[in-house]
């Protein structure tokens, strides 16, 4: 043969990527240019069109699909009824008192509502910082970036989301072990944000007057629903273990949601019996599920095309085997634009390499360097949901946003490799 499969497998991929960015540079509704790109990989692969039909029709029948919809619409009604409230803006107030540095008081409310493990969930913080940003003079590029990269510092070490507890399943090792070996990358991804997405002109803005503080106990009644948001879920699947119920991983996150939605309901009862009807009729929810819709579809024609077991042939040793290591989970992460989704498409595959090459005592290293590739390519997607409703938001075009993120995540992938050589050089295993 004159290319090999693996070759192929790369020319395919990124000619599908090339698909997806022209029909998003075109100015096509994303959802519409992941079908496309579906399609275009459907075709360069020869999936036939009946199985392109069944696999259009599988999203529709998986709990995944309806549960992450649900959740999406939750957090449009939630942070709708927060706003229309004055809910937000009196949080965000209360919050400002007690932080005093405007550069933190940006970083703090994205990264308070990354520890919310559902993807979208950025659209909850979109407003506190908006409200927080109004005396500093940002630029809407400045405030969707500074909120989709703080949402996100934590989810290589925060053991309630998905990916994270399915990456630890899949290793056969608990949370806090593997969290032991992520949480550097944490602390770096917040000092490269705290560097590059921070601007100047927040040194400069004007700090809270002195004075007395909101009680505690009036800023933990104004962020019930939040709170309620962020523990029950918790709660919730606690509850569900007790009871031996086997649910799927997004029910608690929706319960809890639900939850967080009626109680801020009653505390704004006064103020938002008039305007219902727009919240819950929010435009924006139509084109957030067809989008969720695209990617699964997407997910889907990917795992029938072969493509990513092709790509894992590109070797198992020396060289070739760290690049795989880099390349495989990357490039789902790209594709798939979310942490589960490319920890389930990747990770079985170098699992099982570690297992053929007889390196598992190189596991480790070599799975912390796997977490980092697919951690920057997902937070690179256009794919990524946050970062579509981010973008949404403030009224930005997503490739504002994306254009200043290569060299950050560039830095953090380094600055994550020079930490899997100290771990390799320190002798760690599971």
């Amino acid at each position: 043969m004159l290319f090999s499969p693996t070759a192929i497998a790369f020319a395919t991929l990124f000619a599908v990527f090339g698909v997806v960015l022209l029909c998003v540079w075109r100015k096509l509704p994303l959802w519409l240019a992941i079908l496309a790109g579906a399609g275009s990989l459907a075709a360069f692969t020869h999936i036939p069109v009946l199985s392109m039909l069944e696999l259009a029709l599988r999203p529709l029948a998986d709990p995944s699909f309806v549960l992450l919809s649900g959740i999406l619409y939750l957090i449009l009604a939630l942070s709708g009824v927060q706003a229309i409230s004055g809910q937000t803006a009196r949080l965000v107030a209360m919050l400002e008192e007690r932080i005093l540095s405007p550069r933190l008081r940006l970083a703090v409310f994205p990264a308070l509502i990354g520890l919310l493990p559902m993807p979208g969930g950025a659209l909850i913080s979109c407003p506190m910082l908006e409200q927080s940003a109004q005396p500093m003079g940002l630029s809407q590029k400045e405030k969707g970036t500074i909120n989709y990269w703080f949402r996100h510092i934590w989810e290589v070490s925060w053991p309630l989301y998905p990916g994270y507890i399915l990456a630890s399943s899949l290793l056969h090792l608990p949370l806090s072990r593997l969290a032991a070996f992520t949480f550097p990358m944490v602390l770096l991804s917040a000092i490269i944000g705290w560097l590059f997405y921070l601007p100047k002109q927040c040194l400069s803005a004007s700090k809270p007057a002195a004075g007395p503080c909101t009680p505690v106990h009036l800023v933990l009644a104004e962020a019930l629903p939040l709170l309620v948001t962020l523990l029950g879920a918790g709660v919730f699947s606690l509850l569900f273990d007790m009871a031996t119920l086997n649910v799927p991983s997004q029910l608690p996150f929706l319960l809890s949601l639900l939850l967080g939605l009626v109680i801020a309901l009653w505390q704004g009862r006064k103020t938002t019996s008039g305007p219902l009807r727009p919240i819950f009729l929010n435009a924006n929810a139509p084109r957030l599920i067809l989008l969720v819709y695209g990617i699964f579809y997407f997910k889907d024609v990917i795992e029938a095309s072969g493509i990513v077991q092709a790509i894992a042939h590109i070797g198992n040793n020396g060289v070739a085997l760290y690049a795989l290591f880099i390349i495989l989970p990357f490039v789902c992460g790209l594709l798939t634009g979310i942490m589960v989704g490319f920890v389930g498409a990747s990770f079985p595959i170098l699992i099982g390499t570690l297992a053929q090459a007889g390196l598992q005592e190189h596991a480790v290293p070599l799975m912390i360097l796997a977490l980092a590739a697919g951690n920057c390519g997902q937070l690179l997607s256009p794919l990524h949901v946050c970062l579509v409703v981010t973008a949404d938001y403030f009224k930005t075009p997503m490739h504002n946003v994306w254009r200043v993120l290569p060299l950050p995540l560039l830095i953090l992938f380094l600055g994550s490799v020079a930490w899997v050589l100290c771990l390799h050089f320190a002798g760690a295993t599971f």
